[in-house]
């Protein structure tokens, strides 16, 4: 038998690539480049790695631009929400009849979301981020009820020595000249009052410092939403509006957790009115 009918017999599983009998030049992967089977980048792959670091690149510059629009938005709502505050500070007297006082205090809060309405329309972001869910509200109104036992206790204790001298346990601080009606009014209308508070504080301001100062922390943007909340107190006294920041820090730590107003809104709600009853605001 000569060599080439030997060779003519051997099986395309000795000859690798081979096909009926006839060696292949290419690989037994379907053809493939050997420059692709060594992990070399084909031709062409330097134009298309350049046009993915522009894309990149692009978008790195959007997201910057986006960024400088939110923090000069941002700058436009705190300016609005301090002029809001000193317009507070000249209007509302402790002298102002119990109804006036209540509507003036309504009417600023509901001034206050022109800007906040005008600036959460420009945020990328669903109501739920900015905490109107009800995802969590149940946890969250447990909790809350926790705080609101702590904070009747701690009122409680408070009025202990002067009740033992024969002074009422509650005396209702500044609402303490409100008729019956008028204290209704005050106490049924309390509660939206601090909802509406708490979005403004925590669902968007708190919300808007996390996302615009993402490596600052989880505690700077409560705190420097408690400090905006405190100043906006100060048309009642220095030392209401400092009770307001360390209130407002805790109030901020609570929203974080489940990231719903509910819970928020009925802590500050039992937290206010408890002050109220004992005679701190």
């Amino acid at each position: 038998m000569s060599f080439l009918e030997s060779s003519s017999e051997l099986s395309g599983s000795e000859l690798p690539g081979a096909h009926r009998g006839r060696f292949s030049l290419h690989a037994p992967d379907g053809g493939a480049p050997a420059s692709a089977r060594a992990g070399l980048p084909a031709a062409g792959g330097g134009d298309e790695l350049l046009r993915l670091e522009l894309e990149l690149l692009r978008r790195a510059q959007r997201d910057a631009l986006r960024l400088r629009r939110e923090l000069a938005a941002f700058f436009l709502v705190t300016i609005a929400l301090f002029g809001v505050a000193q317009l507070v500070r000249d209007l509302i007297r402790a002298d102002l009849p119990p109804l006036l006082q209540m509507a003036y205090s309504w009417g600023f809060l509901l001034l206050l979301l022109a800007p906040i309405g005008w600036f959460v329309r420009r945020q990328p972001l669903p109501l739920a981020r900015l905490g109107v869910t009800l995802s969590g509200a149940r946890q969250s109104l447990r909790e809350a009820l926790v705080v609101a036992a702590v904070a009747l206790a701690a009122g409680v204790a408070l009025r202990v020595g002067p009740a033992l001298r024969g002074e009422p346990w509650l005396v209702w601080g500044s609402v303490a000249g409100y008729s019956r009606l008028e204290l209704a009014l005050f106490l049924a209308a309390y509660g939206p009052h601090c909802l509406l508070q708490e979005f403004i504080a925590r669902g968007v301001i708190q919300t808007s410092l996390e996302r615009l100062l993402p490596d600052a922390g989880r505690l700077s943007p409560i705190v420097v939403t408690s400090v905006l909340f405190g100043v906006f107190h100060l048309y009642v006294s220095l030392a209401f509006a400092l009770i307001t920041f360390a209130a407002s820090v805790g109030f901020g730590l609570f929203y974080a957790r489940r990231r719903t107003l509910v819970g928020v809104a009925a802590v500050h709600a039992a937290v206010g009115i408890a002050s109220v009853a004992v005679g701190l605001n």
